[in-house]
């Protein structure tokens, strides 16, 4: 709401100007409570709609072979680190055909 200042400020009498300001600020109080209800509604909202699509989506089940293949893809990780671990302690690791070997294959990617 505006303010009207159609007088000059002495010809308006002081109650008035009051008056005036009160229902300015009553209004503006009023949009700001009903802004910051809409505001709460569409955040409780949105929340509501994350917890639903949450509990759609946070779950996996993997099937048995599924199971058998990371199992397996394990296993050769764990063995395939304890051999790169021996090859390092015993210093076969860092050989020249070795690492030759290693670059070729990071220059050809």
């Amino acid at each position: 709401m505006e303010l009207r200042n159609s007088q000059s400020k002495a010809d308006v009498p002081p109650g008035n100007r009051y008056a005036d300001i009160r229902q300015v600020t009553e209004t503006r109080n009023e949009e700001l409570r009903q802004t910051v209800e809409r505001v709460q509604e569409t955040v409780e909202d949105r929340r509501e709609q994350a917890e639903r699509i949450g509990r759609n989506i946070d779950s996996i089940e993997l099937s048995d072979a599924a199971r058998s293949v990371v199992d397996d893809a394990s296993a050769q990780r764990e063995e395939r680190i304890e051999e790169l671990r021996a090859a390092a302690n015993d210093g076969s690791l860092f050989d020249r055909d070795r690492l030759a070997r290693a670059a070729e294959r990071l220059l050809a990617e």
